[in-house]
This record gives C-alpha cells, structure tokens and sequence, in this order.
C-alpha cells in the first residue's frame, strides 16, 4: 500500500500582490483611524474635553529646522475655521552665509478644523486637539547686510502659503502647536494663548 506524498507548492505567495497591499493598507488606516480617536482619552483624560481653544488667540512660534526664524500672530478661532493674522520671519541668513535672504511677512489667512465638523454637526466632544488646513497670503520684505542696488529694488514679494497645524489643549489658557508650511521656516512649534 502506497501513501501519496502531497507536495506543497514552491511558490506561496498570492498571484495578485497588489491585491493584498491594498487591503493591508486599508487596515492599517482603519488602525491609525482607532488609535487617533482613542489618543485624547488617552493623554489627556475628561477634565480636557471641555477646554476648545475658541475665540481670540495669539500665537507665538519658532523654529530652528528648515531655517531660524518666528512667528506671532493674532488668531480668531471658531468650532470649523480660523481667520488669521500672522508674521512670519526667516532670520537665519543674517547669521549664516546662504544665498537666500532674511524675510520678514505679513500674511492673512483662513483655515478649516477639520475635527470641528464632528463637534459642530454630530455634538462630539473635544478630542485634545484639532487639526487645521489653512492657506494664508501676504507680502514679503526682504533684505541683507550688504545688499546691492539691485536687491534693494527686488525686496518686495508676495508669498502664497498652504499650511497644516495640529494644535492640543493643555489648560484653559493654553494651547500648543506644531504647525508645517510651504515657506520658509516651514515647521513651526509654539502656543496659542487666550486672550
């Protein structure tokens, strides 16, 4: 009496590899999606629910990657935007030698929360933080320590800047922010204060 032996096939893997990385990255969205609605009760616990930065804010911010420079501003924030008033300065130039130049611009602008729909349409609580898609615009000085003449009649431009900010409450009063934007220093870290 002779036993078949059954062979198992050399190659495993699914015909269709594209197939199965599609769904393994669907899962790890739905995963990151969990993790994110999980995080505020998390860190920061009930007592935070109820503290939304809204209203009238300054924002105090700088930053040391992509450039030295800072930024302040005035931020009037509601449940699903924010309209804005910022100056943002780029000074590393005038400590270091580069080929750009030190710039200093004022830019207003707009921004949608977009965790503020829930909050607004569903009646959801804060989460500890928010995540804001704004664009802002403005004009833009620049200037050097040993300009020529021609630089001094090119120091005008206008900066166009699409931007993304996370902002967490930590009290009442204050908030943080890590903030990435399309102009230079493009990552910011700062507060929003209440005033």
């Amino acid at each position: 009496m002779f036993l078949q032996h059954h062979k198992e096939p050399d190659n495993l893997l699914p015909e269709h590899p594209v197939m199965v990385s599609r769904g393994k990255l669907g899962a790890l969205f739905a995963l990151s999606w969990l993790l994110i609605s999980w995080l505020p009760s998390i860190s920061h616990g009930q007592d935070v629910a109820q503290s939304e930065p809204w209203g009238r804010q300054l924002q105090f911010a700088a930053s040391t990657l992509g450039g030295n420079g800072a930024q302040i501003g005035l931020v009037s924030a509601r449940s699903v935007y924010t309209t804005e008033v910022v100056v943002l300065s780029d000074l590393d130039p005038l400590w270091r030698t580069t080929d750009r130049r030190a710039r200093v611009v004022v830019m207003p602008g707009i921004s949608l929360r977009m965790l503020g729909f829930e909050r607004l349409i569903g009646g959801a609580a804060y989460r500890g933080f928010d995540i804001d898609i704004g664009l802002r615009a403005g004009p833009g000085l620049t200037f050097d320590t040993e300009e020529t003449s021609a630089e001094r009649d090119r120091r005008f431009e206008l900066v166009l800047e699409p931007f993304l900010r996370f902002t967490s409450a930590q009290s009442g009063r204050l908030s943080w922010l890590l903030e990435l934007g399309s102009t230079r220093p493009a990552f910011r870290v700062g507060i929003w204060v209440t005033y």
